[in-house]
């Protein structure tokens, strides 16, 4: 069996978790709706302690005999992502002064089978969701075929709706695709790496 790992590194992970207990400022993107609800290859957060930019690129994975391109995402420092967002006006403020309670990773596994048995597996990180004080954030990618980020907020974890395009794998006669997926604390994902 084939198995296919675009997960965030320990360091990525280290950045994210530095956020934790900090003061909420803002997040943003140099290229995004004017509502912020959707942004291209690149997303910046900003906190009391850190300013992380999410950026996402596609990567060849070999599926079965053949290869495609996947998304993969990490952490960057894009201070350029920074000024060009602010001079474009493309920052949001909601929960700002708000601490960060946690951050999971949305982790999504997808098996390739042909007949019964699995021939290949991907593990891929999707994106992020905080907790606030007031609400939940999720910075999320389009599936596993694009850069683009969809965001969405809500009141409770139980009324967030992370974007799901999880059913692009389509299934053939010969072979089917299952996807599930996870929100893993960022805490445990480090606990899990030492």
């Amino acid at each position: 069996m084939n198995t296919t790992t675009l997960t965030l590194t320990k360091s990525d992970l280290e950045r994210i978790a530095s956020t934790l207990g900090s003061r909420w400022n803002m997040r943003g993107a140099s290229q995004s709706l004017t509502d912020g609800s959707f942004a291209t290859e690149k997303v910046f957060f900003s906190t009391s302690t850190a300013t992380v930019t999410l950026s996402a690129s596609l990567v060849d994975v070999l599926i079965g005999e053949n290869p495609d391109e996947v998304v993969s995402i990490n952490i960057q420092e894009d201070p350029e992502e920074v000024k060009i967002a602010s001079a474009r006006g493309l920052l949001y403020f909601q929960f700002k002064d708000e601490v960060v309670r946690s951050v999971s990773v949305v982790r999504d596994v997808t098996e390739r089978y042909v007949g019964e048995e699995c021939t290949w597996t991907l593990t891929a990180d999707r994106g992020l969701v905080f907790e606030f004080e007031s609400g939940m954030l999720a910075i999320c990618t389009g599936g596993d075929f694009t850069t683009d980020f969809f965001i969405a907020t809500a009141q409770s974890n139980e009324t967030l709706v992370i974007p799901d395009f999880r059913q692009l794998w389509e299934s053939t006669i010969e072979e089917r695709y299952e996807t599930t997926r996870q929100l893993i604390p960022v805490a445990d994902l480090l606990t899990e790496s030492r």
